[in-house]
């Protein structure tokens, strides 16, 4: 139902107006303004029993102003909140230590919670124990955005029996957040979902299994992050003791130069992997070999040979043809399961894009040295009539 419809049924009575209610407020997304709408002080206003104890979900988007001012309206908010109704809380904005205090104390019902502490101060550190014990039982998924790095979240881990995701990310640019060791003596059995996205990956940190069931780990996610060489052989190292595996496994890593012999280390020492993702803006390619022991398991398969942007041109640098029609031949052998396939093919003339329209072939014989291998790596995939061919970075 419309959401103007909903708020037209609050009208009727009162008896449909907390029907409506309950759908209309499921979900509050602000950016602690007031705005045309009037969202935010419907809200504010409501009195007991009314809008406000039918929010479960909460979404603080980005807004323009005072981060003090802003820091002191949801906490106002939560303060609100009858104890325990909130399912999932998000932010990417920064909020204070004692902000984020009320909420972990005051929801202790959260499955989803995304958050960042506003300074790099060392004043302002997560909500200890005295927060966290007893309040993130229920707590599935975590999103930290950490300024120096995650050490200090250590000690949630204690409280958080159910935590299945989590996604450590620092700020764009530099200098980046760091992954440090894990410190906290407490394995999350549950835990199924990693993702590291804009961290300096300190030595050793790639010891996963110090504080995680790696048998149950499904999805790994590192995105732009430093470091990556050492991590990756500590990882390998954790999977080559490994003695059982996950039924299925999703990689996804952004490789950079001196990475592929770690990487392919891992897939050696792993099994049973179904959905495989490299980014690589380097020259080298992935041996056939390392991906022997998923031959029966791979389904999703994308290898994206990104080509690095020249400041000094203004345009991205060409690449040369990383993979040719006998590639694809012997990987389309090597992993019959595979059903879909996304790989850095041979590059086309741009020119050959009509102006937003689709792309035109020239004729056979003006076509490039490029366009001829393409072709004949399209040819290459009827001998797999299940592979469905995403090109990537054309």
């Amino acid at each position: 139902m419309p959401r103007q419809t909903l708020k037209d049924v609050c009208l009727v009575s009162r008896l449909w107006r907390c029907a409506a209610a309950v759908l209309l407020w499921h979900e509050f997304v602000s950016n602690l303004q007031s705005n045309l709408t009037k969202d935010w002080d419907a809200l504010m206003a409501s009195m007991p029993g009314g809008f406000i104890d039918s929010v479960r979900v909460m979404n603080i988007t980005r807004n323009s102003g005072s981060l003090l001012i802003d820091n002191i309206r949801l906490f106002e908010l939560l303060s609100l909140l009858q104890h325990g109704i909130l399912r999932k809380f998000e932010t990417t904005e920064p909020i204070s230590a004692r902000t984020l205090g009320l909420l972990i104390k005051g929801q202790p019902q959260l499955r989803g919670l995304t958050a960042r502490i506003c300074n790099n101060d060392a004043s302002d550190r997560p909500p200890d124990r005295r927060y966290t014990k007893g309040n993130l039982k229920s707590l599935e998924s975590l999103r930290i955005m950490v300024n120096r790095d995650q050490r200090e979240y250590d000690a949630w881990f204690a409280h958080t029996p159910s935590l299945r995701t989590l996604l450590v990310s620092g700020p764009l640019g530099s200098p980046r957040g760091r992954f440090t060791p894990w410190q906290s003596q407490v394995q999350l059995m549950r835990f199924e979902n990693l993702k590291l996205v804009n961290l300096n990956l300190e030595p050793r940190s790639g010891r996963l299994d110090a504080w995680t069931d790696l048998s149950r780990l499904q999805n790994l996610i590192i995105r732009s992050c430093d470091g990556l060489a050492t991590f990756m052989v500590d990882l390998s190292k954790a999977y080559s003791n490994l003695k059982v595996f996950p039924r299925s496994f999703s990689l996804l890593v952004d490789v950079s130069e001196g990475c592929f012999d770690p990487l392919m280390d891992i897939l050696r020492s792993m099994h049973g992997l179904e959905y495989l993702y490299i980014s690589t803006a380097t020259a080298e390619k992935l041996h056939r070999s390392s991906l022997k022991n998923h031959a029966t398991s791979l389904r999703y398969f994308l290898l994206d040979t990104t080509r690095p942007y020249s400041p000094e041109h203004g345009v991205f640098k060409s690449s040369a043809c990383r993979h040719d029609s006998a590639y694809l031949l012997q990987l389309a052998k090597l992993c019959p399961q595979i059903e879909e396939l996304g790989i850095g093919l041979p590059r086309i003339r741009a020119l050959n894009r009509v102006h937003n329209g689709s792309f035109s072939w020239s004729s056979e014989g003006k076509r490039s040295k490029n366009e001829t291998l393409l072709t004949s790596s399209l040819v290459s995939t009827i001998h797999n009539p299940k592979i469905i061919l995403r090109l990537t970075k054309l």
